[in-house]
């Protein structure tokens, strides 16, 4: 096998495998939007939070609404979860998104997230193409990486045969814990997927004195964020240096690049003029996506743009 490069805060996952036998393609469905919420299903469990982005009636009559099993609320003194029909405990055993048999398992969080963003699911798909598609060992760099949907989609793409090295990067150290448990959980304990705790530009420089390179890059970075030494992170500032640093880490055999974007801020033409100038190191399209959960029978909804870049 391939030597792996070396970086600091590295750490391998080995667990026993997780029985999967009986996981369904996917336990998900997004119910409705509306009036600032959004309401989704999970397996048996129905989840009412918060989305400031759905400025509109929601669909679906009070009926469905109400039959929420937990309900984030934000409120002038306090936010907090309320528990409708059992308590959270019994909830958070059950409580997982399951999708072309990736299984990541969700809990209430403080903030009101839950452990998983479903409007990446066709990002995923097409990431899990691109690394099934090499005819090579290929590096892939996921930053901003959460609790790991990318990182698992880009690790079962190499179970034909491709070997693909995938680096895992949060500034957060629980959502890096987190994503280790979801690649146990979803029987990808024996994939090599490297956990990094750190910031992503001293990351990204650091690699770059190093002549390291990645074949593919997956970026989801938040508008604003807070990175370890109180440093801080705006998308807006911080873009263009990111984007120099992807184009560098692409010094060897590029292949692909996915970033998503929740800032109101940042245009489509703004991350088409990103990703254009990769065609600088190498030929290749480029394609530009509206990020959106749909609903069969309530309101979809819209949830940031993302631009990919692609060699074939």
């Amino acid at each position: 096998m391939q030597q792996l490069f070396r970086i600091r805060h590295l750490e391998r996952i080995v667990h026993n495998p997780y029985n999967l036998k009986d996981m369904p393609d996917t336990n998900y469905e997004f119910l409705d939007c509306g009036n600032g919420r959004r309401l989704e299903r999970f397996g048996e469990i129905t989840v009412d939070r918060p989305a400031p982005q759905a400025e509109f009636p929601h669909k679906l009559s009070s009926t469905h609404w109400e039959e929420a099993d937990a309900r984030f609320l934000r409120e002038e003194k306090e936010s907090r979860w309320e528990f409708m029909k059992t308590d959270r405990k019994e909830i958070e055993k059950e409580f997982c998104f399951i999708s072309g048999g990736i299984r990541m398992d969700l809990k209430f969080s403080e903030n009101g997230q839950i452990g998983i963003y479903p409007e990446q699911k066709e990002n995923w798909n097409w990431i899990k193409e691109q690394t099934g598609k090499a005819e090579k060992p290929l590096r892939v760099l996921n930053g901003f990486a959460y609790t790991g949907g990318s990182t698992l989609f880009a690790s079962r793409g190499g179970i034909n045969g491709q070997t693909v090295d995938v680096c895992h990067l949060d500034a957060s150290k629980s959502a890096v814990n987190w994503a280790r448990k979801n690649a146990a959980a979803s029987g990808l304990q024996d994939q090599t997927i490297r956990y990094v705790v750190e910031d992503i530009i001293r990351f990204m420089e650091r690699q770059v004195k190093r002549g390291n390179s990645y074949q593919g890059i997956v970026l989801d970075p938040p508008a604003f964020g807070r990175a370890p030494g109180k440093k801080t992170w705006v998308l807006k500032r911080d873009l263009h240096t990111l984007m120099d640093l992807c184009r560098e880490l692409f010094r060897e055999d590029p292949r692909f690049i996915l970033i998503s974007c929740h800032d109101p801020e940042i245009s489509k033409e703004m991350l088409a003029d990103q990703l254009s100038r990769f065609g600088m190191i190498s030929p290749g399209k480029i394609s530009i996506k509206d990020l959106v959960i749909p609903s069969k029978n309530g309101n979809s909804l819209p949830n940031g743009i993302a631009a990919r870049w692609s060699r074939d």
